[in-house]
């Protein structure tokens, strides 16, 4: 029996170790996926540590947590960047700094990033609902 135990809990502690390194989104020049991610942000360079925007505006970030595989950020410096054509990526909300984002992989090489005003990121809500403010969706290259 302890011959059984001791390989499982070898097993479960590799399993736990590589869990976050399957959820980190790849890091790069992503491209838009979309006109309305075209006509806010741009293509964008991610990193786990900065967001570049195509009008060159920056995002710092720090890892936070995963959350069901979702990487999610706090942004270090919070900001509601000004970005192509004069654009902020969360409109509504007029300048208010996003806090957080979350990295969604969508399967098929796309990826979208969902922006929070809250440093907590996104909360449970009923599939296919979500509390950001904004959400852009990127071709990765990792199709």
């Amino acid at each position: 029996m302890k011959r059984i135990a001791i390989p499982a809990l070898a097993c479960a502690a590799a399993l736990v170790g590589i869990a976050p390194a399957l959820a980190e989104p790849p890091s790069g020049r992503w491209t838009a996926a979309d006109r309305a991610t075209e006509a806010v942000t741009g293509d964008v360079t991610f990193s786990p540590t900065m967001i570049r925007f195509q009008n060159d505006k920056t995002m710092p970030l720090a890892v936070a947590y995963t959350i069901h595989g979702t990487m999610v950020y706090k942004v270090t410096s919070p900001s509601n960047p000004v970005l192509i054509n004069g654009n902020r990526i969360c409109r509504e909300v007029g300048n208010a700094p996003i806090r957080s984002v979350a990295v969604v992989d969508q399967g098929f090489g796309i990826h979208s990033i969902q922006f929070y005003t809250d440093a907590g990121g996104p909360h449970i809500k009923p599939r296919g609902m979500s509390d950001a403010c904004a959400e852009h969706s990127y071709v990765t290259g990792s199709r």
